[in-house]
């Protein structure tokens, strides 16, 4: 026994040799080949550990992140286009989707927001706080067929507290959502007063994919089509090309809304989460479904089921 522990690692050792030397040259070199092939595969794919034994490095996209890997790439297949042509189902998309995240496109939903800030109005949340539910009533109000127009207009101008938060002013919004004069007022408002004005913007400076211009039209519906966006946006994409200032802007958006609601609602609240989606689901469409061929399935925190966009 006491002989065992030198006699088998010899033998093994001696196993090894004669396969090797009974082993053709190139059937080993293409096996080692075939190895490094799969583990490169493995890394790009991620479908499982690091296994490069012999710390070969297939590409340098292995050293990126996921999200700069669909950057390039899709950077590389839309160099030298011109701005999109955005077709009428892709741009009902847009507005749907939006809608979607908004209000879940319930026309006649009223959101109370805190202490001096207003209300919320319309599949779209339109502000009474800056006069932009005065000017939507007004419309309404010019609209054939309207059923509650003059009694809307005739409590005054929506931008005082006193007047938006009258509860018989907030049952005349209601009912006047279930009227198909105040859909089509909606319709006509939202399109002239923010998506317009985000088509305008996205040519001006050579936007190529319909993701990126959902992203700008719900950054112009939440802030609002206001001069300051305009000039960020524009200078991160001049400096930086249109896929790496919009995740840009979404990581500022990120920030923002969380500091923003967290200040107003507070830490944790269901408000704070649901913008935290909110973000989170933008930046999978524009990653993931940049040309909007896909039903998008809008499910918001607390939502039974999903609503889905055709």
């Amino acid at each position: 026994m006491k002989y065992l522990r030198f006699t088998l690692p010899f033998l093994l050792t001696m196993t090894v040799g004669v396969t090797l030397f009974a082993t053709p040259a190139h059937a080993i070199w293409r096996s080692i080949a075939v190895t490094h092939s799969t583990a490169a595969l493995m890394q790009i794919l991620h479908w499982g550990p690091n296994v490069d034994r012999w710390k070969i490095k297939p590409a340098k996209v292995l050293n990126k992140s996921r999200k700069e890997r669909l950057l390039a790439m899709r950077q590389t297949q839309v160099d030298g286009q011109r701005s999109v042509q955005l077709s009428a189902a892709m741009r009902r998309k847009i507005v749907l989707t939006v809608g979607a995240i908004e209000s879940k496109l319930a026309f006649g939903i009223i959101n109370n927001r805190p202490a001096g800030g207003g209300i919320a109005y319309g599949y779209l949340q339109v502000l009474s706080r800056h006069g932009g539910l005065h000017r939507l009533i007004k419309l309404y109000a010019s609209t054939k067929g309207n059923l509650y127009g003059k009694k809307l207009l005739a409590f005054g101008h929506s931008a005082s507290e006193r007047v938006n938060r009258n509860r018989h002013f907030q049952a005349y919004l209601r009912k006047a959502g279930k009227d198909p004069a105040m859909r089509r007022a909606q319709t006509r408002f939202f399109s002239r007063e923010y998506f317009q004005p985000t088509l305008n913007f996205g040519r001006s400076l050579g936007i190529q994919e319909p993701a990126s211009y959902l992203l700008l039209f719900d950054a112009f519906i939440h802030y609002g089509n206001k001069k300051w966006l305009k000039t960020m946006l524009a200078r991160w994409v001049m400096r930086d090309g249109e896929h790496r200032a919009l995740l840009k802007f979404l990581r500022w958006m990120r920030a923002n809304l969380h500091k923003a609601y967290t200040r107003s609602y507070g830490r944790g609240s269901l408000q704070v989460r649901y913008n935290a989606w909110r973000v989170d689901f933008l930046e999978y469409i524009w990653l993931y479904q940049t040309q909007l061929l896909q039903p998008i399935p809008v499910k918001a925190p607390q939502w039974y089921k999903p609503l889905v966009i055709q």
